[in-house]
Formats: structure tokens, C-alpha cells, sequence
């Protein structure tokens, strides 16, 4: 991507934008990006196995990051035109992930208090 020409157009929408760019720097990137997620999902799994305290949590991260990703690699798969669209579908399915993480990483994961006894601890005040 920092290559001289290796962007050689854009279009930007008002959901998402989409890059046209030379394969040789398109795979870099891919190989980065689904590299980290895969590792997140490999780990989150593995470590919930050895956690039984932590487990709930992180296999809610595996499953989120599996409902984030999986999707688009199916349609994909059905309908190779979608690539151009990756930016797009990543983010409609990054609410699945978002959605997993509220409802189930973030209760497994930190006491929940409610926000008045949250400031009062955190400034330490005295009301």
C-alpha cells in the first residue's frame, strides 16, 4: 500500500468505500488483517479451554469474531463479485461481533455496577 501506484482508483460511498488495487498489495494486507482476527480466534478458543473462570468470555470473543468473519467469507465464495464490496459486508457483520460482545464477553468479563457507584469509585468522591 505504500508502493507508488499500487492504489489505482477509488470510489467512495456513503457506507463504505472501495479500493481498486494491484493484487500484489491487496494480499499483504489480507494476509495481515484476517492473520490478526484468525489469531484473536485461535487464542480466545485455546485460552477459554484453560481458563475455566475467563471461559464464557473468550469463547464469546471465538464465536463473535467466527460470526464477524465467516459470513463474508460465504458470500464470497457464492458470489466472487462481493470482494469489491469487503469493506462494506466486514461492517454490517462487525454488529454481529459488536452484539456478541456486549451481550456476552463484556458480562463474563467485568462486575457490572451501576454508573453512580462507577464514577464515585473511579474520582473517589464522597457525595
Amino acid at each position: 500500500m505504500l508502493a507508488q501506484n499500487s492504489i489505482t482508483g477509488q470510489t467512495c460511498y456513503a457506507n463504505y468505500a472501495v479500493f481498486d488495487a494491484q493484487r500484489a498489495s491487496v494480499w499483504p494486507f489480507m494476509v495481515y488483517y484476517l492473520g490478526w482476527l484468525m489469531t484473536g480466534t485461535i487464542l480466545s478458543s485455546k485460552w477459554g479451554n484453560q481458563m475455566p473462570d475467563r471461559r464464557k468470555a473468550l469463547h464469546g470473543m471465538s464465536i463473535g469474531y467466527l460470526a464477524f468473519m465467516l459470513p463474508t467469507v460465504i458470500f464470497n465464495i457464492i458470489d466472487p463479485a462481493t470482494v469489491m464490496g469487503i469493506p462494506s459486508i466486514m461492517c454490517g457483520f462487525a454488529v454481529l461481533l459488536a452484539f456478541v460482545i456486549v451481550l456476552r464477553v463484556l458480562p463474563n468479563s467485568v462486575e457490572v455496577r451501576n454508573s453512580i457507584q462507577a464514577v464515585r469509585q473511579t474520582l473517589r468522591l464522597r457525595i
